[in-house]
């Protein structure tokens, strides 16, 4: 990880649609390596929400420094890779908490937030995606990253429907 240092260049990336330092981020990521941490609802969709095993636990993490965004909502990215799976994995920075985050402030605001995510999708339904952006493992994206029009089906969708 890179010499944690402190910067006051504001940055326009969003930590639950607000406007946050590097500084911030700097201290979210030190925060995370310094306890056991999960990805809420990460496997959702493979479980059902309340199964313990849609939100897996991280064996480990890295940052991967100030540099690597995420490519759809531009948050700095850490590698993670997971409890009982061999996948390199990068995804937002705050996509990660900690496991005691019902006595973490920081971390409860950011389980909350996908408590809702999931809470808003069917049954067997997911609000996570795997994409391949040139790094060394898959992108997690979320649904709520992606534009509305990801969403639309195109003529073409419904031209092999009716088929």
């Amino acid at each position: 990880m890179p010499e944690n240092t402190t910067t006051t260049t504001e940055t326009s990336v969003p930590f639950l649609r607000s406007a946050v330092t590097s500084q911030a981020v700097e201290e979210h990521i030190v925060h995370l390596l310094g306890t056991k941490t999960e990805v809420p609802f990460l496997l959702a969709g493979h479980f059902a929400p309340d199964d313990a095993r849609a939100t897996p636990l991280v064996d480990s993490l890295a940052w991967t420094g100030a540099g690597s965004l995420h490519p759809f909502n531009a948050k700095p990215l850490i590698q993670v890779n997971l409890e009982g799976d061999e996948r390199v994995l990068f995804m937002a920075y705050d996509r990660v908490v900690c496991v005691d985050n019902a006595e973490c402030t920081r971390c409860d605001q950011v389980w909350w937030h996908f408590q809702l995510e999931v809470n808003e999708v069917p049954d067997g339904a997911s609000i996570s995606g795997l994409l391949d952006a040139g790094l060394p493992g898959p992108v997690v994206v979320e649904a709520s990253d992606l534009p509305p029009e990801a969403f639309e089906e195109s003529d073409d969708s419904n031209t092999e429907e009716a088929k």
